[in-house]
This record gives C-alpha cells, sequence and structure tokens, in this order.
C-alpha cells in the first residue's frame, strides 16, 4: 500500500542502537557501526531504503553534549547509510509525556544534529 502513495516504510533493525544504549554515547559507537556494517544491506535489498533509529535517554547527558556525540557517531556510519542506499531516520519522541528523559526530543535539536552530519542519507523521522 505504502509504494502506491510513493512512500515507504522505515526498515526497524537492531545493531542501530537501542533507548538504553544508542549513539549520543560514545561508548556504544563501536559496536553501532559493527551492527550497520552487518544489517544495512538488508533493507537495500528488501527494496528499504529506510532505517529507523532511536536514540538514548539523556541519563544526566546535556543537549549539547549528546548532540556533539550524536553527529560524531553518525559521522561514523553515514558512508555505510550511503554506500548501501539507505537512509538512517532519527527519530523524535515525547519526552514529556511517553518517553520519559528521551535525548531526540526537540525539532530544533535533531534538525541541527542532521544538518551537521551533512549527509542525504542522514533525515529525522517526525
Amino acid at each position: 500500500m505504502p509504494r502506491r502513495y510513493g512512500l515507504s516504510a522505515a526498515w526497524v533493525t537492531r545493531g542501530g542502537g537501542e533507548i538504553v544504549s544508542a549513539l549520543n554515547r560514545v561508548e556504544n559507537h563501536a559496536r553501532i557501526e559493527e551492527g550497520f556494517r552487518q544489517v544495512h544491506p538488508a533493507p537495500a535489498k528488501a527494496g528499504r531504503a529506510k532505517r529507523h533509529h532511536v536514540l538514548r535517554n539523556r541519563g544526566g547527558l546535556s543537549d549539547e553534549a549528546g548532540a556533539k556525540n550524536t553527529i560524531v557517531g553518525l559521522k561514523r556510519v553515514k558512508k555505510i547509510a550511503e554506500d548501501h542506499g539507505v537512509t538512517v531516520c532519527l527519530e523524535l519522541l515525547n519526552s514529556k509525556v511517553d518517553h520519559k528523559d528521551y535525548m531526540c526530543d526537540r525539532t530544533a535539536w535533531g534538525v541541527g544534529v542532521v544538518q551537521a552530519v551533512n549527509s542525504s542519507r542522514v533525515k529525522l523521522l517526525v
């Protein structure tokens, strides 16, 4: 159905981080990069060019530090996405209601991260 209207569903896979361990923590970067290498070919082969990625809860991390860490991590994996024609989509979630302490909870924060990564294969899922 989505293809009929020129839409595609995000492909959610392991290897890109989870709410408890994502790119806003530097200690997760190597593991997530390896996960991207292992799973990025699958969505491309399945005809789905989008990859859904969640960020981690703040856990005391400032928005500035979290953005810096996320940018560094995304710059590590953007070439993998570009090589496979897969778009990594950062997800905005509501930290006030149902995702307490979630880092990517404001459009301006997400847009700033995406712009700093500077890749046509890294976008914001809104």
